[in-house]
């Protein structure tokens, strides 16, 4: 069985105290838990790391002092990283690499910027134009930490939050049969006589997708 951080924490904190009961108290577990995280650990490095004294507590020999004493170590460094995790979550810095699809690009990055870097954020913005494709791809290869593009043909694997559904649009030539309507059905377009003579028919959501799957202040524009 590997040898868990909660099974390190029962185990020095019986060791601190002296004492099985008095660990049990500052943990808030029960008894029973913290003799069974004692037995993990010593069955793991396979010795015995600590003496049981009836009546008297618990006292570690000189192998358990030095488990422990490795054990308090990891813990202190494990807290370390999860503070540290805590601080690049909230902060805004560093470099923000994004892949944008360049037609819808001028429309939507300025306001995305605002959105969610304050006049205080010490951060490098990498910009790349590349097609929808090459922006999905970008983003799952590790390239961009966030793509803008257009939300059509999706890859499975690939989450994102809809900044803007654009609703369909015909766009015609001024003098196409079908110009002088103020609405047409997607039926009409394909009944007309002249279908393709330079009309095109366009629907696309505006999407954005970041790393680690972290909601940021992009999405607030939806």
């Amino acid at each position: 069985m590997a040898l868990t951080l909660k099974a390190m924490e029962y185990f020095t904190t019986a060791l601190r105290h002296g004492s099985i009961a008095k660990a049990a108290a500052e943990l808030n577990i029960a008894a029973s838990a913290v003799s069974s995280a004692i037995d993990q650990v010593e069955a793991e490095f396979d010795l015995t790391l600590v003496i049981r004294q009836r009546a008297r507590g618990i006292k570690a020999n000189a192998a358990g002092r030095d488990v422990a004493r490795k054990c308090e170590h990891l813990l202190e460094d494990y807290q370390s990283l999860l503070l540290e995790g805590t601080a690049l979550k909230q902060s805004q810095s560093g470099t923000l690499k994004i892949g944008y699809y360049a037609p819808i690009a001028p429309a939507f990055l300025p306001q995305v910027f605002d959105a969610f870097l304050s006049n205080t954020a010490d951060a490098t913005l990498e910009l790349e134009e590349c097609n929808n494709d090459d922006a999905q791809d970008g983003l799952l290869n590790g390239t961009y930490d966030a793509i803008l593009f257009v939300a059509e043909g999706v890859r499975p694997s690939i989450e994102f939050d809809t900044l803007i559904t654009a609703p369909p649009y015909c766009l015609l030539p001024k003098a196409h049969p079908l110009a002088r309507f103020d609405a047409v059905t997607c039926k009409r377009t394909l009944g007309c006589s002249e279908p393709a003579s330079g009309g095109l028919l366009l629907r696309r959501a505006i999407s954005i997708r970041h790393a680690a799957g972290a909601r940021c202040g992009l999405c607030e524009l939806n």
